[in-house]
């Protein structure tokens, strides 16, 4: 919804070569809106909305961060604050050792004496599976998977948004480049495809069963060049 602009405002650019009676052509912005207001709002609108969601990833994230520090600091028998869904984890109307889960991808686990697990609700006995002796707080990997792609995704169209900013307020601002400043211009000019290709090495690589399949592929093409060496 927010790229069909692009249809109307990419095209050929003419560049000066410096040389009689040859051009060069860029496909970036189209000659006949290059010097109008219109790429200047798109790529406005663009960064304005990255903020937003740049916004909204942090708060979400710090929600999260706050929740599990609080049940990291938590003693056995404190009282711990609702959960986002409004349910209290514990008060004194109930047994202190009745843990429920929220759908923060946190998990939580308990021992204390007198457990029992008639008692425990249907949504707490995963997180009550396992009873170690101490007060235990883990993040789960769709968490760090979650939060690793919106890091790659602020890093990847953050040096794009600024570039195309910056070309639409500057005038001539690709004509006063050096050569080494037009390098990493054009790298940021196309930084946004960064978020097209990292997202399945994200996926991938942080998922344990990918990691044993590559070690055991390698290991299979160690074996096999040492079988044929000897």
């Amino acid at each position: 919804l927010s790229s069909w602009p692009a249809c109307l405002l990419f095209g050929e650019k003419t560049i000066e070569l410096g040389i009689p009676g040859v051009k060069g052509v860029d496909c970036s912005t189209d000659d006949s809106v290059r010097h109008t207001i219109y790429p200047t709002l798109y790529y406005g609108f663009l960064f304005l909305l990255f903020i937003l969601c740049l916004v909204f990833f942090t708060v979400i994230y710090a929600k999260i961060g706050a929740v599990i520090w609080k049940r990291k600091k938590a003693k056995i028998g404190e009282t711990i604050p609702s959960s986002p869904n409004g349910r209290a984890l514990n008060n004194s109307n109930t047994p202190s050792d009745q843990i429920s889960t929220d759908p923060i991808s946190t998990e939580m686990s308990s021992e204390q004496d007198g457990y029992n697990d008639k008692r425990a609700s249907s949504d707490s006995k995963q997180a009550l599976g396992k009873r170690p002796s101490r007060n235990s707080v883990r993040v789960t990997r769709t968490t760090v998977v979650l939060f690793a792609v919106t890091v790659a995704y602020v890093i990847s169209f953050l040096p794009f948004l600024i570039v195309m900013v910056v070309r639409s307020v500057v005038k001539n601002f690709e004509e006063n480049l050096s050569p080494e400043a037009e390098v990493a211009y054009k790298f940021c000019s196309k930084s946004y495809f960064i978020n097209n290709a990292i997202n399945p090495v994200i996926y991938s690589f942080l998922n344990i069963n990918f990691r044993k399949d590559i070690k055991t592929i390698f290991r299979k093409c160690c074996s096999a060049c040492c079988g044929c060496r000897n």
